[in-house]
């Protein structure tokens, strides 16, 4: 699978950009705003502003990392696979996602799992003012991974229909605060 890896480096992608998989490829590109190499990476700034992916990392995709500070921003593409607010591996730290517009077909998540023993301690902030979702919006993956610290998800827009869930943080391991947050939007169920 074919991954840009941007080791940290403040980046805009997507702008006019137009992704195919050619026959026989069955994955997009993967972005990648940390490292895959296991290299400590300490900041990132990644900002996605169309394009067709498939898997978007805010932090790194491998390794340990302490005092992270993750920062990704869409503002339009298509996402075949899961978006993350960091990565995989054990990680501290903050990571902060904010969406204004895009369709994401695998969901939202604030970490990733790699093995049962990765965890995730410090703060996640995920904002969606737009968008399109499926799946699900969570703090993880895995419900055998632990998180700790604090997982806000604000809503402030976007069409949900075709999500399955908003989770908090109860069902995975750690001691995490959640904070789901609607602004300014209805979130009265409806019967169709």
């Amino acid at each position: 699978d074919a991954k840009l890896v941007f080791r940290g480096r403040t980046a805009t992608v997507g702008e006019n950009v137009a992704s195919i998989c050619d026959a026989g490829i069955s994955n997009y590109i993967t972005l990648i705003a940390g490292n895959i190499d296991g290299t400590a990476v300490g900041h990132t700034d990644l900002t996605v502003k169309g394009g067709v992916w498939q898997t978007v990392y805010g932090g790194s995709y491998n390794g340990s990392f302490d005092e992270a500070d993750y920062h990704l921003t869409v503002t339009d593409g298509s996402f075949y696979g899961k978006v993350y607010a960091s990565g995989v591996g054990t990680q501290s730290g903050n990571a902060v996602v904010k969406i204004s517009d895009g369709t994401f077909y695998r969901g939202l998540f604030g970490t990733a799992v790699a093995a049962n023993k990765d965890s995730y301690i410090g703060s996640i902030l995920m904002t969606i003012s737009g968008g399109v979702f499926y799946g699900k919006i969570a703090p993880g993956t895995s419900y055998d991974q632990s998180i700790n610290g604090t997982y806000t998800l604000i809503i402030q827009g976007g069409d949900f229909r075709h999500l399955t869930d908003f989770e908090g943080a109860e069902k995975y391991f750690g001691s995490c605060e959640s904070h789901i947050v609607f602004d300014g939007v209805d979130a009265t169920p409806r019967l169709a």
